[in-house]
């Protein structure tokens, strides 16, 4: 019995140290190969889940930049440590080019394209 139980922790051990090197090794230890690996034998392009999660980032840009705008402005929050004239100028000017985008992204994938507006002629 006492032979099983230290049989068996060498193998935990020896599974231990080389379970990540079997994970690592086939990426040539690289950490954008590592995860390249993995999402290709789960069966995800990482090329989609690249443009998939610009995507989402598009669409969440303009929430999240209203949020820090709204916290920074407030000084319940910030007290006296608020933002300036030209932090929000130049914060205001992001959310409103980031909301422009995002709308812009939401036709794009509804309508599948985006044209500027042109006069008939």
């Amino acid at each position: 019995m006492a032979n099983e139980k230290k049989s068996s922790s060498k193998l935990y051990r020896f599974w231990k140290i080389l379970g990540p090197g079997l994970v690592t090794g086939p990426s040539d230890d690289d950490p954008s190969g590592i995860a390249t690996y993995s999402l290709n034998y789960i069966g995800i392009s990482p090329i989609k889940a690249l443009k998939y999660s610009a995507i989402l980032y598009g669409l969440t840009a303009p929430v999240l930049i209203a949020i820090i705008l709204h916290t920074s402005n407030d000084k319940k929050i910030m007290g006296k440590d608020t933002n300036g004239k030209t932090s929000n100028i130049l914060g205001f000017a992001t959310f409103i080019l980031m909301t422009v985008t995002a709308v812009l992204l939401i036709l794009h994938a509804t309508n599948g394209k985006v044209e500027p507006h042109t006069t008939p002629g």
